[in-house]
């Protein structure tokens, strides 16, 4: 037996909800009647894509796909990009800051079936949400981590990284960071890229004479 929120047995948008199952659930948390179309339209959104960019989080962490939008958009130049979110807010939070397309798939079937009916070659993730497992149950897709910044948290030397097919690293301080913290590494997996955001600057930075440059480049402690 399923029991409504007192007060909602009546509401329309509940009622509506209920009859496409527990996974809309999200999509009305989120209060907008959109979200519940786009929950039931989007493998009709999702053809001829050839890369897709995931991101699992909400709003609060959308920085860390954020930075990779410019890079992003530069690979929809050759490869066409689509960004799916888990999550409506930051959906309509990222559909703001780029013109490639965001959609949104909420539980873990519609995902599925959106990967295994459309024809991604490559699924691009930037952090470690355990939602990004769901999307590695895809067995066509070529799965690579990018992550969103490196520094010496715990998450840069989980086993974890060596469940995606490549994981992207900056440099050689990343990969012997694997080396001395792990008892099994993956050398093979393991790809440098640098920092891809850095090679798409736009504006020069302004040289002062007479004054150095201090590069300051923080990090979270985090899980430290």
């Amino acid at each position: 037996m399923t029991f409504a929120p007192r007060g909602f047995d009546s509401n329309p948008w509940y009622l509506r909800i209920r009859r496409m199952g527990g996974a809309a659930y999200h999509a009305w948390k989120a209060n907008d009647p959109k979200a519940i179309n786009e929950y039931k339209n989007v493998k009709q959104s999702s053809k001829d894509f050839e890369v897709l960019a995931y991101f699992g989080d909400d709003i609060s962490r959308s920085y860390q796909i954020q930075q990779w939008l410019p890079v992003y958009e530069e690979l929809n130049k050759t490869h066409k990009v689509q960004i799916i979110c888990r999550q409506y807010p930051t959906t309509k939070f990222l559909r703001k800051l780029t013109n490639l397309p965001v959609n949104s798939v909420y539980d873990f079937f519609t995902l599925t079936d959106l990967i295994d009916t459309n024809n991604y070659k490559v699924i691009l993730y930037v952090n470690n949400s355990f939602t990004n497992f769901q999307a590695m149950a895809a067995k066509k897709a070529f799965h690579v981590h990018l992550n969103h910044g490196e520094s010496d948290k715990m998450s840069m030397t989980s086993r974890q990284m060596y469940a995606y097919d490549v994981v992207a690293v900056a440099g050689q301080a990343a990969k012997d960071r694997l080396r001395n913290a792990l008892i099994v590494s993956d050398e093979n997996k393991e790809v440098i890229i640098g920092r891809p955001q850095l090679d798409l600057l736009q504006k020069p930075l302004e040289i002062v004479e007479g004054r150095k440059i201090l590069t300051y480049a923080p990090t979270w402690e985090g899980d430290q």
